[in-house]
């Protein structure tokens, strides 16, 4: 009699550990690491954020201010990398200064601004490069490059005449640069940069902001 009473009381305890169990296994059981509502539309934002590529991320590296400025220009001096073409930290300031005005960053103005016979000068490269990306220019081209001279044509927005300006072996006599040695090697480049800086800035001085073309002062 009471083996049965002690079996049916071991039957009855199973039969409720069974239950206990299945309300455990039968509701689902939120993970420990689940993710709230609230909490996927702060992720979904935050994935966005570091998605997404800022488009003004260039300007952070650029100089904000003269004391930002002032350390920048000693650190590249230091580098090695244009302590040479510039001397000195205070001409490297200078140029990315004369950058600015323009409109270019500190990187490109420490390639194309150039220190002619104590003169900030651009390259006449980038001078054409920025007339040509001005709203004011309706077009700029070089029409002529060889041995016997450049020649540049151009038509600002709204004027209504086209202007063409050249350069070549005559000009080149008159102004004593025959003999040197870029035009001795490489005439018709040099005839067109100088040609080119010339209607850039005849034409379009509110782009040069009165730097003189680099092929100007060599």
């Amino acid at each position: 009699m009471n083996d049965s009473l002690e079996l049916n009381i071991e039957q009855q305890e199973i039969e409720i550990a069974n239950d206990d169990f299945g309300a455990e296994t039968t509701e689902e059981a939120e993970p420990r690491n689940a993710i709230q509502p609230s909490q996927e539309s702060t992720l979904e934002h935050e994935s966005a954020i570091v998605r997404r590529i800022d488009p003004s991320y260039h300007q952070a590296l650029e100089p904000v201010g003269i004391d930002e400025l002032w350390r920048i220009s000693k650190g590249l001096h230091m580098s090695n990398l244009y302590s040479k073409k510039f001397g000195r930290p205070e001409a490297i300031m200078a140029a990315i200064m004369h950058g600015r005005e323009v409109g270019i960053g500190a990187a490109t103005s420490l390639t194309s601004i150039n220190v002619i016979q104590g003169v900030p000068t651009m390259a006449a490269e980038l001078m054409v490069a920025l007339v040509k990306a001005s709203p004011q220019c309706e077009y700029l081209t070089c029409v002529k490059r060889d041995d016997s001279g450049a020649i540049w044509k151009a038509k600002r927005r709204g004027s209504p005449h086209e202007v063409a300006v050249g350069f070549g072996p005559k000009e080149a006599e008159a102004l004593g640069l025959a003999n040197k040695d870029n035009y001795r090697k490489q005439a018709p480049t040099m005839y067109m940069w100088r040609a080119g800086g010339m209607l850039c800035r005849m034409e379009f001085p509110d782009v040069t902001k009165g730097l003189k073309a680099t092929e100007e002062m060599e």
